[in-house]
């Protein structure tokens, strides 16, 4: 989608795969956010002294640049935890997704919620 808006604002001489190219060059964001209400389950302790960690050693090699954690202090707009992971770019965003190490990712989730994460991703520009 930012693909086309972008394409969309760009002069007519700049064509859409130059476009897509210098996306696809630039460092990627992708947000976890953990929707919920201010008494949901969520140990932020475990969340930043092993759930983070772990991220960092299953996605560093593959592009993952941080991590890191937000807790919001009013959670009455039904967010309890967000993460911003900061990927070299798009190519290794979407290679940590579909790492062999993504399962193990996933499966520590229940040592610190019953949440269902929500991913977002965004570009740097």
């Amino acid at each position: 989608m930012c693909g086309i808006f972008l394409a969309g604002m760009a002069p007519p001489e700049v064509a859409a795969h130059q476009i897509d190219d210098f996306l696809g060059k630039i460092m990627t964001t992708m947000y976890v956010t953990y929707p919920g209400k201010s008494d949901a389950w969520f140990d932020r302790d475990y969340y930043v002294t092993h759930h983070m960690p772990l991220v960092m050693e299953a996605w560093s090699s593959i592009g993952l640049k941080s991590a890191t954690a937000f807790f919001p202090t009013d959670t009455t707009n039904g967010t309890v935890a967000i993460c911003e992971c900061q990927f070299k770019d798009e190519s290794a965003l979407q290679a940590a997704l579909a790492s062999p190490e993504t399962p193990r990712v996933l499966a520590d989730l229940k040592n610190f919620t019953k949440i269902e994460p929500v991913l977002k991703r965004g570009i740097n520009i």
